[in-house]
């Protein structure tokens, strides 16, 4: 089944993604106190965030948070269905930055690594934890696509000449 990684290092097809914790030296204080909470409360048999490759197992999900990161790739790879570890809400993560109440931020953490994912609900974005995944295809490495890709998202005026990444 393929799913899509959003990364900043450059593959070809055939290639083998493995985990990079490189992008922990490069969030802001705010961001390392919501991974530090998540691993506070990881159960002992989840894998560490830091030690996994996170995919998307939607097209839409997945470019929606590359129009995000700057200097990413968008990749679409390939895994076995018993390679996922783990299966968690990403908005859940997300919500963990706007909460104040340290009870209720740790009830968040807890949904999330006891993989409560509601399938009818709109906001589900699910992140996928995996060891390794083959780049099947590479949807995009233009970085000027990408910006117009943000800019078009919200509904500014884009660039002329430079293309913008339709959903599938």
């Amino acid at each position: 089944m393929s799913y899509y990684r959003i990364d900043r290092r450059d593959f070809a097809i055939g290639d083998i993604i493995r985990a990079n914790a490189a992008f922990i030296n490069n969030i802001n204080a705010a961001r390392t106190e919501i991974e530090d909470l998540l691993e506070m409360n990881r159960l002992a048999a989840k894998p560490n965030r830091n030690e996994i490759v996170k995919l998307f197992d939607s097209f839409s999900a997945a470019k929606k948070y590359w129009i995000l990161d700057t200097d990413s790739k968008f990749y679409e790879v390939e895994i076995a269905e018993d390679d996922i570890l783990h299966r968690g809400n990403y908005p859940l993560v997300e919500s963990l930055a706007l909460e104040t109440d340290g009870e209720i931020k740790n009830a968040i953490a807890m949904q999330y690594w006891n993989e409560e994912v509601a399938d009818d609900a709109e906001d589900v974005v699910v992140e996928n934890y995996v060891n390794q995944a083959t780049v099947i295809r590479i949807v995009c490495n233009d970085e000027e696509v990408r910006k117009n890709t943000k800019r078009a998202y919200y509904k500014l005026e884009t660039m002329k000449n430079v293309e913008i990444l339709q959903d599938e």
